[in-house]
């Protein structure tokens, strides 16, 4: 089963931006490991238009580890959405992992954010024992609203739809804000909240073989992305390989950044175009 995503390299590669663009290249030595930055970017270089305002992209998660390797100096600004404060501290990992996907700077080694010209709002919902709750993510999102950011990543869900999240989703779109969620790993199953609402981008994953991964949830997804045999940096510079729909959610918020027209409208309709074709097999 293939699934071709050539259509994120020709939305990522055709913004309307006049601003000051920059060239990243892509080395051989990168593709063995980075498979997933180079399958979008297929001519191992792309340019990202540095705007004189950089997306603002808050990510809901267990928090961010900037104190260490990569993605040192990263985040913006800190909200812990369980405690009302500013300490976010990541003992889990999974939010460090989502954002060296999204924001690493270029270096040495193979762990390559998509767009390292953004400003991260880490917002802690998940507890260290990997528990969310679904007022502190409501809270999360809140808090998104007042500081005004462009995009909310939500590497995570809830199996049941709730009141107050379908709610707070819907004052974050009408404020012009784009959400990408994972639509979670339940073997077939159905999708997770939100990645289930209309007005969400819902993300699944594809492996090396841009085949669907067997973990994917089966229903309402939007776009697929690298999302196995992934390397991301851990909390305390560690470097570790993973899989999960969570890390794929990351690499459809990386691109969204680079690129304006990447709205769920644009995104549902070249999704579209791919299953009339017969490149993109949605069974």
């Amino acid at each position: 089963m293939k699934v071709l995503i050539s259509f994120l390299l020709i939305l990522s590669l055709t913004s309307c931006s006049t601003h000051k663009e920059t060239n990243l290249s892509i080395r051989d030595t990168d593709c063995a490991v980075n498979w997933g930055l180079c399958s979008i970017f297929k001519n191992q270089e792309y340019s990202i238009k540095k705007a004189q305002e950089l997306k603002k992209i808050a990510i809901l998660d267990s928090g961010i580890d900037d104190e260490n390797g990569l993605l040192k100096g990263k985040v913006t600004r800190k909200y812990n959405a369980i405690t009302k404060t500013s300490e976010t501290k990541d003992n889990l990992g999974h939010g460090t992992s989502v954002a060296s996907i999204i924001a690493a700077e270029e270096n040495e080694y193979t762990i390559r954010g998509i767009n390292p010209y953004v400003e991260i709002y880490d917002v802690k919902v998940i507890d260290d024992e990997g528990s969310g709750q679904i007022d502190h993510v409501v809270e999360g999102i809140r808090w998104s609203i007042e500081n005004r950011v462009d995009i909310i990543n939500i590497s995570f869900g809830f199996s049941h739809d709730l009141r107050e999240l379908k709610d707070i989703v819907d004052e974050a779109v009408k404020n012009d804000i784009t959400i990408v969620a994972s639509a979670g790993n339940n073997y077939g199953l159905s999708p997770d909240y939100p990645a289930r609402y209309e007005n969400v981008v819902s993300v699944g994953s594809i492996n090396r073989s841009m085949g669907k991964s067997k973990f994917n949830s089966k229903g309402k997804i939007d776009v697929y992305a690298p999302g196995e045999e992934i390397v991301v940096m851990k909390n305390q510079g560690l470097v570790a390989v993973e899989s999960g729909a969570s890390l794929a959610a990351a690499y459809i918020t990386g691109i969204i950044s680079i690129n304006h027209m990447w709205s769920i409208e644009n995104i549902k309709r070249e999704n579209n175009k791919l299953l009339k074709t017969g490149d993109l097999n949605n069974e």
